[in-house]
């Protein structure tokens, strides 16, 4: 039986508007790094955020 490759690690890319915006429902900090909720292939999961200045285009 062969397993599926896992996803490569995704990282979401956010203003500190965008960020601000956000539910709390939907956000956490743990350890210091900002993570949000967001809906994957295999169901919801945290992923890091890194704030930018402009959003990317």
């Amino acid at each position: 039986m062969e397993h599926p490759t896992p996803e490569p690690k995704r990282e979401e890319h956010m203003t500190a508007e965008g960020w601000k915006r956000t539910h709390r429902d939907f956000k956490t900090i743990r350890d210091g790094q900002r993570h949000v909720l967001r809906w994957t292939a295999h169901g919801t999961s945290l992923m890091p955020v890194t704030i930018v200045k402009e959003q990317r285009k």
